[in-house]
Parts: C-alpha cells; structure tokens; sequence
C-alpha cells in the first residue's frame, strides 16, 4: 500500500499470557489472507505459510486492512501452526522508492526545477505567494542570475517566465506570445507579485 509517510503502524495482537521460550520463532512477510481465526502469509523467503489464530485475543476483525505481519510461533513450524503472537503493520515507503526521472524523492518533499536544475524543496528554497482572491498559495522561484523565474501552482503546473528590462532598468519577467495568456512577474518595494493578462493573481 503506497503511502507518504515514513512511519509504520502497528497492531500487536497475542495471547493473553505469553510466556517466553527460548524454542519461539518469528517469521515476517505480506498478507496473503486474513481472517478472525487464520492468517495465509508469503514469508519474507518466499513460502506460503497457514497460522491458526484462534488462541489471539481480541480476535481479529476480517475487514483489519493490513498489509505486512511478522507472526510468533513456537516450535517447529507446521500447516495451520498456532500463532502466539502476531504484528500487523501498513507498509510504507522506503526511502528513495518513489524517485521521479530526475531523481527527486516527493516522499521527502523534493521537486525538480529547472531553472535550478536541482532537487529542492519549495518550502527551503521558494518564495510563497498567496492567491489574491482566496488562500491558494504558489511558489516562485528565481534562478541564480535571476533571468528566469519558475513558478509552482498547487494543481502542479508550472510555469517559467523570463527577464525582460523596461526603459529605466525596471525588470519585469514575462513570456511573449503565451497562449494560455499573458503572465507577467514584478518585484516592487521588495515584494513580488504575478499578473495575469494584466490583473494581479497571486502575491507575496
């Protein structure tokens, strides 16, 4: 189950008095079925294995929605072995699993840009905008020599705007011929805002 957070959740289900033995085993693996009273699993070593879980207490619901189990038996395992004590957990993502084509890790709240050409994380290294007609936010993020922006909306379009100088050296970053409209970027007094089709949408 994709999920994307880092931290695991468990269930820990066993007998009522559990005594420890040096004979008990311990095996780890996914869920193959799951019911009240019996556990089919595919070990971590590749075996399909049958627990009896009548001795668990609480018994388990059928509808428990787990993915991994580790299960604590004693003795030697044999067909419909009875369970000691089972760990039910939701699988999470490794780290690194979910690296797009550029190598960012999203999991982590890396995204690429390419006027950086680098993983970052907006939150570190953009400037939040807000929406000026609601509590939408975006991102804006300048290159190192500041000739081109890159903005970041939350539906994840993006969008890079280029530096054009106006008469008196004022930068304005903008693209010419834009089908979807005109967008235009301005620093003033220090505060950055983003135009569209000449009406302010978005600001610092």
């Amino acid at each position: 189950m994709k999920t994307t957070s880092h931290y695991t959740l468990l269930l820990v289900l066993s007998v009522t008095a559990l005594a420890c033995s040096p004979k008990t085993s311990t095996v780890r693996g996914t869920i193959l079925d799951l019911s009240a009273h019996s556990l089919t699993m595919l070990s971590d070593e590749g075996d399909t294995l049958l627990f009896d879980l009548s001795s668990i207490a609480p018994p388990l619901s059928a509808s428990s929605s787990y993915d991994s189990v580790s299960v604590l038996f004693s003795g030697k395992y044999r067909l419909g072995q009875s369970a000691k004590e089972i760990v039910l957990r939701h699988q999470t993502l490794r780290p690194g699993s979910d690296r797009d084509e550029h190598g960012c890790i999203g999991s982590a709240g890396y995204t690429w840009s390419e006027v950086r050409h680098d993983c970052i994380r907006l939150f570190e290294e953009a400037i939040r905008l807000k929406a000026t007609d609601g509590n939408e936010s975006a991102f804006l993020l300048p290159s190192a020599d500041s000739s081109r922006i890159e903005l970041f909306f939350i539906d994840g379009r993006t969008e890079i705007v280029c530096r054009h100088d106006l008469p008196g050296g004022t930068p304005v970053w903008y693209n010419t011929g834009d089908a979807a409209g005109s967008v235009e970027v301005h620093l003033t007094d220090n505060i950055w805002s983003v135009h569209r089709d000449g009406e302010m949408v978005f600001r610092q």
